[in-house]
């Protein structure tokens, strides 16, 4: 239950008026299964964070292998992704106030449209 409520808070976290995330595209798309990689990760985070214990799901397995096809090619594609995970719990705990110290602000990585492109072009 928690880890698939965290999941949906980090897509919570995606509009422009919380962490400005590109989403919106189609299912089965790179930028979708970025975005799907975000909520992933920052689900891993907060269920860390709250000692919950992760349970793997179907959707796990749909999405790992295209991962991996992108990694291989494009590592980066991983680390934009936690950052942008990263910004999305700080932005949680910030407005929140969970966590009793401050989080300094961490500044999200967008990544460009060639990046899109090119994630895009690997995907296939």
């Amino acid at each position: 239950y928690y880890s698939t409520l965290f999941h949906e808070m980090l897509h919570w976290t995606a509009h422009h008026s919380r962490c400005n995330r590109k989403i919106g595209y189609l299912k089965g798309s790179a930028i979708y299964a970025f975005e799907e990689l975000v909520a992933e990760l920052g689900s891993a985070i907060l269920s860390t964070h709250f000692h919950q214990r992760i349970k793997p799901r179907e959707e796990h397995s749909q999405y790992l292998n295209s991962w991996l096809r992108v990694l291989k090619h494009d590592f980066s594609y991983f680390h934009q992704a936690q950052n942008q995970a990263l910004s999305a719990v700080s932005w949680l705990f910030t407005k929140t106030k969970i966590l009793s110290y401050n989080i300094q602000p961490r500044k999200s990585y967008t990544p460009d449209n060639e990046r899109i492109k090119k994630w895009e072009e690997l995907w296939e």
